[in-house]
């Protein structure tokens, strides 16, 4: 790789990182509490899908991994 090549994939990264950099900035306190309005519906969300995943897609991979053999 030449000096060249190596100088433009740092600058690039540099860049890309300093980009990010700038999303993860937090908003400044607008006097309003930061209460979630859809609070509840995302917890009974959560709940059914946590329950789901326990009871049916734990036991599934579990079935597939006994069954399938190690290389597929």
């Amino acid at each position: 790789m030449t000096p060249l090549r190596l100088l433009q994939r740092l600058l690039l990264g540099a860049a890309v990182a300093l980009a990010a950099a700038g999303c993860a900035s937090v908003p400044s306190e607008t006097g309003k509490d930061n209460i979630d309005p859809f609070e509840r519906y995302n917890r009974h969300v959560f709940e059914f899908n946590d329950t789901i995943d326990r009871n049916v897609l734990v036991p599934v991979a579990q079935g597939y991994r006994a069954v399938v053999p190690g290389p597929a």
